[in-house]
């Protein structure tokens, strides 16, 4: 897992977890301060071997293989030119194994005339290309939506192990919607949930979209998409609201030509559900391979539990004692931002808001074990107002030189700590 601080210097540092059998966590620290003045991040990503995207002010791309240090990805940062686009901004971006990327950009279409979105993938070593971009024809599943194409995406968040689920929003006829809340039913530009994976990006499949009818709740059909989460075994856990009633909704899982079910449809508007089919669902989806997931509710609590047994789906982390690295209390967890759950359950990682003796608030990134969550003492692996750690050696080591080593000791910078 990846975080970006900001230091009590003003300057930017990346911080990479990894997290080994039996809870024991490794920490990769790299000083950003060259790449300050690029401004504060917008989207941190990792893979599960270690790699690392940062996007800095939807402007500037940073990338960086496990052992070393990120550096500035200029055939993906603004004014760069993919195929006969130019690239103007970054939406989202995605990394997997090796160090593919999955990029969501606004570009200049010189053809066109105007800024348009598109899906570009680079894989390192060779040039992006573009996958997909605004005003590509999408095929028609029924009258209703025939002369469809391309508007814009949104990759969905993921665990950067190479499956990925990307939104895309269509025009019908060339027309667009725009976004109105305001009636019992949503108007807004239909839009489908395409799955693949990050190293095969041109092979993104459509999973679902707009109108689709779903098994488990009769007599509504999908509309737009919150969280998903694709697994291993083909299948995409996703948050979606109805066409007929835009404010209700509930969680699905999918496979490819295998249609919409819905996840435990016998607990949709019981009490004993641990979402509401009305309003906010799930954020921050987490889902694992075996079924385990995590989600932070309405309340700002982690709910965690198995898409086998929803029903036995419990609220933790809330008043949780986190903490720091000297083995002092730093405070209660007052509200959960977000949260990832490992294979088994066994382990979380949330980023957390932690309200202190003295009265203020500060974000933390904490690691907890289900003993952990029992016992209501959790790991602060990060937290606002502590210790930085000093930056990981470059690799591969700088070669040794003949210059005599100096009698006395090189200047240690002092620690640093975390403002945000």
């Amino acid at each position: 897992v990846g975080a970006v601080v900001t230091t009590s210097t003003g300057d930017l540092a990346a911080t990479r977890f990894t997290l080994a059998f039996g809870g024991a966590t490794t920490a990769r620290v790299d000083d950003l301060s060259a790449f300050s003045a690029d401004g504060s991040p917008t989207r941190v990503e990792t893979s599960i071997d270690g790699h690392i995207a940062i996007v800095l002010a939807g402007q500037v791309l940073l990338t960086a293989s496990p052992d070393a240090a990120p550096t500035k990805l200029l055939s993906l940062s603004r004014g760069a030119k993919v195929s006969d686009l130019e690239v103007q901004g970054l939406r989202d971006v995605a990394v997997g194994p090796g160090g593919h990327l999955l990029v969501s950009v606004d570009a200049f279409d010189a053809k066109r005339n105007a800024v348009v979105q598109a899906l570009v993938s680079a894989m390192p070593g060779s040039a992006p290309v573009v996958v997909r971009r605004a005003g590509d024809v999408v095929d028609a599943k029924d009258k209703s939506n025939e002369g469809s194409t391309s508007h814009a995406f949104s990759i969905k968040r993921n665990d950067g192990s190479g499956p990925i689920v990307v939104e895309e929003v269509l025009l019908v006829g060339g027309n667009d919607l725009g976004e109105k809340f305001a009636g019992a039913e949503f108007v807004m530009n239909p839009r489908r949930l395409l799955v693949g994976r990050i190293d095969t990006p041109r092979a993104l499949s459509e999973l679902v979209r707009t109108g689709d009818e779903v098994s488990g709740i009769e007599g509504v059909t999908l509309q737009a998409f919150g969280d998903a989460a694709a697994l291993p075994d083909g299948r995409v856990v996703f948050e979606a609201n109805f066409v007929e009633e835009g404010v209700r909704g509930w969680l699905f899982q999918a496979r490819l030509g295998g249609g919409a079910f819905a996840v435990a449809p016998e607990l949709v508007g019981k009490p004993e559900a641990p979402f509401s089919d009305r309003g906010a669902r799930t954020v921050g989806l987490s889902v694992e391979a075996d079924g385990h997931l995590a989600f932070v509710n309405k309340e700002g609590a982690m709910m965690r539990g198995t898409l086998a047994h929803l029903v036995d789906t419990k609220a933790t982390l809330l008043r949780a004692e986190a903490i720091g690295k000297d083995g002092h209390a730093v405070g209660g967890v007052s509200r959960v931002l977000s949260a990832r759950v490992t294979a088994g359950g066994e382990w979380v990682l949330a980023r957390v808001e932690v309200l202190a003796a003295d009265g203020g608030r500060h974000e933390a990134l904490v690691l907890a074990s289900q003993a952990d969550l029992t016992s209501g003492k959790i790991e602060a692996l990060l937290i606002e107002g502590g210790t930085l750690a000093l930056p990981s050696p470059p690799t591969p080591p700088v070669a040794p030189t003949s210059t005599p080593t100096p009698l006395a000791p090189a200047a240690v910078a002092p620690p640093r700590t975390i403002k945000n």
